[in-house]
């Protein structure tokens, strides 16, 4: 059982580094003048204002340096958000000829917002995506490594760090591509290893474990593997992913997994056969957008195209109280599609070759 004692807001843990980085060249260093927006610094002073009251934080990602991302930021800011962490994916490719304007039309769209309010990243598969091949594509990988490190003040794409009572501990996309990779394994046995000491603890990565959009089984199990195992025994609170560009949330082994990653273009919902029992969604079916939340009618909306989504484009709002986790979904359209308090039941752990229960029916409103 978790101790409910909460630490000092003042308890900033250091970045935890696991990769090889000493012959990486950062972004700003390869740029000159080229922004760094390390999230620490204001992190701290952030820690000192809010010493001992609630506070609020920000998720959303897989934008791709685009103008909505500037909106959702302007949004979650009226919203009172003290702090943000991405889903990833928020340039189009990260090394090689060209990234290094990818990189600084995501300073000229979201920098206004990184120097207020403490941004920290997860590396998505964008951010190490190269235009390159043949011989010189591992060097632009290399690169493109380097220059989301160098972008954003950090010293490791897998990281941990402490706010208040909370812990949030972040992957790595490079240690993503296995469903167990021995090294994410090891990183998370050592950073779940004192959760009982926080009262909240929150995981983010960008390939998610759950998800009902256009990713197949090879990218999102649906099922118990490994590391949800781990989740489930440390007693995390919730499992942040983009990737899969739908709203999903639901819960699996006693912890909330919600898919993120709606800042970009709008996924069809391909596998609405995995649902998990008592999920939220919102994504295409046939032509509509359809957002579907537990005891409500579902709404459905004409989908009129990419360029036209942006009103359905969402973040998610996390409230820390204490005890008390309040969860909000919010889009762009000025509609907050739910609500809820995320709870800790304790539950067995199932096999790993079990799948989710069966799907929530889909309606149109008024059926």
């Amino acid at each position: 059982m978790r101790s409910n004692l909460p630490r000092g807001l003042a308890g900033i843990t250091a970045l935890v580094a696991l990769l090889a980085l000493a012959a990486l060249c950062p972004l700003g260093a390869a740029a000159g003048e080229a922004p760094v927006y390390d999230p620490r610094p204001l992190m701290e002073a952030l820690a000192q204002e809010r010493a001992g009251r609630p506070f609020t934080f920000a998720v959303f990602g897989d934008t791709y340096a685009h103008q909505d991302l500037s909106r959702l930021m302007e949004m979650v800011e009226e919203r009172g958000a003290d702090f943000a962490v991405t889903t990833g994916d928020l340039v189009s490719f990260g090394g090689g000829p060209g990234a290094e304007g990818q990189w600084r039309k995501l300073a000229d769209i979201a920098g206004w917002f990184m120097e207020k309010h403490p941004t920290w990243p997860v590396q998505g598969n964008h951010e190490v995506r190269v235009l390159v091949s043949g011989e010189g594509r591992h060097e632009a990988r290399r690169q493109a490594r380097a220059n989301f490190l160098g972008f954003h003040g950090i010293q490791s794409a897998q990281y941990s760090f402490t706010f208040g009572n909370a812990k949030f501990i972040v992957l790595a996309w490079d240690l993503e591509l296995d469903e167990n990779p021995p090294a994410q394994m090891e990183f998370l046995d050592r950073e779940l290893a004192d959760c009982d000491e926080w009262e909240h603890v929150f995981v983010f990565r960008h390939r998610p474990f759950f998800a009902i959009g256009e990713k197949g089984r090879e990218e999102v199990p649906n099922r118990a593997t490994e590391m949800t195992r781990l989740f489930t025994e440390a007693g995390v609170d919730v499992v942040f992913s983009g990737h899969e560009h739908v709203y999903y949330r639901g819960e699996f082994e006693g912890v909330t997994y919600i898919q993120a990653g709606c800042g970009g273009g709008f996924r069809r919902l391909g596998r609405l056969d995995e649902v998990l029992p008592g999920a939220s969604y919102m994504g295409i079916i046939d032509d509509d957008f359809v957002l579907h939340v537990p005891g409500r009618g579902d709404l459905r909306s004409p989908w009129l195209g990419e360029e036209l989504e942006g009103a359905f484009k969402f973040a998610v709002m996390v409230t820390v109280d204490g005890p008390s986790l309040v969860v909000r979904t919010v889009s762009l359209g000025g509609d907050e599609w739910e609500e809820f308090e995320v709870g800790r039941p304790q539950v067995k752990v199932r096999e790993a070759a079990e799948t989710p229960g069966q799907p929530a029916g889909v309606g149109v409103l008024g059926d």
